[in-house]
């Protein structure tokens, strides 16, 4: 196994929404209309699904999403700095206006089911997550559009298992950080693909789009020191865009693998870390993308006036998601 720090001399999130339930209405001549359900997060999944069964839909679209804190619309997480206070949702969070796009697309009233759990691994997705989505995708006789996000949550679980060997250039520690590594790629990569394949075996007719996974350990903390030292950046960056051929990593990253399920599939790709790589001036690395939690995008909100951060105006890091899942959709 080469050594990951000779490589990579520098140094983790896919799509779903969570809370109480919404109705949110656009357009003033109410050209389209979607309901919103958002059944993650704090709430029980067997009250959510009993509670749900049965019903009719109202509309004749669904717009489902699966996955964890970024498809819940988490902006900033104070349990992540050790902080006891609840988190921060993102005022632009994608799901709404996504939810727009695909009434504009199909020219019908959309439902939106969010399914996103906050620190779901893809193994969650797949036994919490997915048997509601097959349930729910049934009913929807004229279109269903399912936004999935997965894997940032399984690489956080490696960092904290394995982190220690990564960091430490002896071969033999290395050995078992490249190992390990590629065994969660492979099972992360594995559920991916048991996700999609049971969607479009319930739904052969749904546009699936899977969200590639971006490096927020670009951000900065509360006080604008770096999220992470360097070494453990350059860790994240072989996690999620290592590739043989291209740049010469010791394994296959995370958001490769996604863009080959997905065309292997035939599904579509909000590919925000690939928009980030290719937008000029090395955009991946701005931290005004990602929130100083070092985890999730940012989002607009209001300030967090015990940690000194003032109000965030602009949201780049959902505005920008918001476009690639738009793109994904039109193309």
């Amino acid at each position: 196994m080469k050594n990951l720090l000779a490589i990579f001399g520098r140094s983790v999130a896919l799509t779903v929404v969570v809370g109480a339930m919404a109705v949110a209405c656009g357009g003033e001549d109410g050209s389209w209309s979607a309901k919103t359900m958002n059944v993650g997060a704090d709430q029980n999944h067997a009250e959510q699904n009993h509670a749900r069964k049965g019903n009719v839909n109202t509309r004749e679209v669904l717009l489902m999403s699966l996955g964890a804190s970024t498809s819940a619309g988490y902006t900033f997480d104070p349990t992540l700095l050790g902080i006891e206070a609840p988190p921060v949702y993102a005022n632009n969070h994608h799901i709404d206006p996504l939810a727009a796009l695909v009434a504009g697309e199909t020219g019908s009233e959309v439902d939106v089911y969010n399914l996103a759990v906050p620190g779901s691994t893809t193994t969650d997705v797949l036994n919490e997550q997915l048997p509601s989505a097959l349930e729910e995708i049934g009913r929807y006789r004229r279109g269903a559009v399912v936004t999935v996000e997965g894997g940032g949550n399984d690489l956080r679980a490696f960092q904290v298992a394995y982190i220690e060997y990564c960091l430490n250039p002896d071969p033999a520690a290395q050995y078992v950080c490249g190992t390990q590594l590629t065994a969660t790629l492979t099972q992360v990569e594995n559920n991916l693909r048991t996700i999609i394949a049971a969607l479009q075996d319930a739904a052969p007719d749904a546009t699936i789009i899977l969200q590639t996974q971006y490096n927020s350990f670009y951000g900065v903390l509360p006080n604008g020191a770096p999220c992470v030292d360097p070494p453990l950046l350059a860790i994240a960056d072989a996690a999620l865009e290592g590739n043989p051929e291209d740049n010469g990593a010791p394994f296959l990253g995370l958001n490769p693998r996604i863009r080959t399920i997905a065309a292997e599939y035939g599904v579509k790709v909000a590919d925000i870390s690939g928009m980030l790589r290719i937008m000029p001036g090395e955009q991946y690395k701005d931290p005004s993308y990602f929130s100083n939690d070092c985890t999730h995008l940012a989002g607009t909100r209001g300030s967090v006036a015990y940690l000194g951060m003032p109000a965030d105006e602009v949201g780049a890091g959902y505005k920008l998601l918001l476009d690639t899942f738009a793109f994904a959709l039109a193309n």
